[in-house]
C-alpha cells in the first residue's frame, strides 16, 4: 500500500514535550519506510533540541532556514562540543547510534529538517534526553 504525506498543510502531529527543547517546536508525523520513523520538525528563531543520543541512526534532511547540528563528548558527569556543523536547505546529515548532540535553528531564523529516525532490529527507538547546565555538566536525565 502506498502512503502519502506532506510537509506542507494538515497531517497528524505528535506532541513535543517543552522539556526536550528551547523555543518553540513543532513536530508533524510523516509516512517513513518501514523501520523507521519520520518527521518534519519546525524550530522557531533561536529553537533547538536539548542535549540527547539515540538508539539508532537519524538523518536529518534540511528544508528550509539555517540550522546548526552540534556533537558532543561525554566525560563522567560533564560535557564537551567536539563539532558544530551548518544546515541549509538540502543538507543532509547521518547521526550515528549513541552520539550525543543537540540540533536547531542557528539563532538567525527558523528552521526545518526532516528527520528519520531508523529503529535496531524491529525495536522501538529510543532517545536519551540530558538536562545540561551552562558549564557542561549533566544535571539529570529529561
Amino acid at each position: 500500500m502506498i502512503a502519502t504525506g506532506s510537509t506542507r498543510g494538515g497531517g497528524r502531529t505528535r506532541r513535543v514535550d517543552p522539556a526536550w527543547f528551547t523555543g518553540k517546536t513543532s513536530l508533524k508525523v510523516l509516512p517513513g519506510p518501514g523501520g523507521s520513523d519520520m518527521y518534519h520538525v519546525r524550530f522557531s528563531r533561536g529553537a533547538r533540541t536539548k542535549m540527547h543520543s539515540h538508539g539508532g541512526e537519524q538523518l536529518l534532511i534540511a528544508t528550509s532556514g539555517g540550522g546548526v547540528l552540534e556533537t558532543y563528548r561525554r566525560s563522567g558527569s560533564r560535557t564537551r562540543r567536539a563539532s558544530r556543523i551548518s544546515l541549509g536547505e538540502g543538507d543532509i546529515a547521518r547521526i550515528p547510534a549513541g552520539v550525543l548532540h543537540a540540533h536547531g535553528s542557528a539563532g538567525r531564523s527558523a528552521f526545518s529538517h526532516i528527520a528519520i529516525n531508523v529503529r535496531r532490529g524491529g525495536r522501538a527507538f529510543r532517545t536519551d534526553w540530558l538536562d545540561v547546565d551552562g558549564d557542561g555538566r549533566i544535571t539529570g536525565r529529561l
